[in-house]
């Protein structure tokens, strides 16, 4: 499949082409991939990914551990943080250019928690967000997938941004997959190269494209050897059954959350 050559800079300036063709690809697709390179948090990002590889759990955070971010974690969430709020900027100024049905979201997107006011006390904290303040329902997650699966499930947020490492041979291991509404089953993983993200949009922001007239509906997406196959049992250090036992991908996601009970 084609996909279309978007720079995330670009969006960022609010470039009427790239929000078109954002827009079109999210339409078409179910997700996008946006071009990173050159932007500040993008060494960040790959030494994290670097280092997720000696990682011998499923995620973090674990759901059993203290939490502990280290510099380049925080890094990755501030970047992350930001980059999916230019993806709904540029989102909602494309469907909404006046900003007349999304003046709450656009308003709280101007005004949200300053990336340097993230990991209080002095940036060297282990919570990113302090409570009440926006998007702090926002969430980050490292996946090794030596250890874990993802069966198929739409996002329940607003905006995804996933950035990975993957094997160079991506035949019969665990992938990324989405199923555009075009083309059906798609190996994102096959796609994805270094200094890009994947971009999905979750359920939440269907509900808020719908009000606009112009739904963007959340992909359906998994991470596992076949999308088609059945549900598989899913446990923490549990991989797919048919991927090798090491080499498998390592990620992040990073999903921008404006709900304010949600965690």
């Amino acid at each position: 499949m084609n996909v279309k050559q978007i720079k995330l800079i670009e969006l960022s300036h609010l470039n009427p082409i790239a929000m078109k063709d954002f827009v079109t690809e999210l339409q078409n697709h179910g997700f996008a991939i946006l071009k990173t390179t050159g932007l500040e948090g993008c060494a960040a990002i790959s030494r994290t990914l670097e280092t997720a590889q000696s990682m011998k759990t499923f995620r973090f955070p674990a759901h059993d551990q203290t939490i502990q971010y280290t510099e380049d974690k925080r890094t990755s969430f501030k970047e992350l943080f930001r980059w999916s709020r230019i993806c709904l900027r540029a989102i909602l100024k494309n469907l909404d250019a006046n900003g007349h049905h999304n003046k709450d979201v656009l308003k709280a997107l101007e005004y949200s928690e300053d990336i340097n006011t993230l990991f209080p006390p002095n940036n060297l904290g282990h919570t990113p967000f302090q409570e009440g303040v926006d998007f702090s329902s926002s969430f980050y997650n490292i996946f090794h997938y030596d250890y874990g699966l993802l069966n198929h499930h739409k996002d329940r947020y607003l905006i995804t941004v996933v950035a990975a490492n993957v094997s160079s041979n991506t035949e019969n291991r665990t992938c990324l997959w989405a199923k555009s509404p075009t083309v059906g089953w798609v190996n994102i993983d096959n796609i994805l190269k270094p200094n890009e993200v994947a971009v999905f949009t979750g359920e939440d922001f269907e509900d808020l494209t719908a009000k606009l007239g112009t739904p963007i509906p959340a992909v359906l997406h998994c991470t596992r050897v076949d999308p088609t196959g059945s549900r598989l049992p899913r446990y923490d250090n549990q991989p797919d059954p048919s991927t090798p036992t090491t080499g498998n991908r390592v990620s992040m996601a990073f999903v921008l959350s404006n709900g304010a009970d949600e965690q």
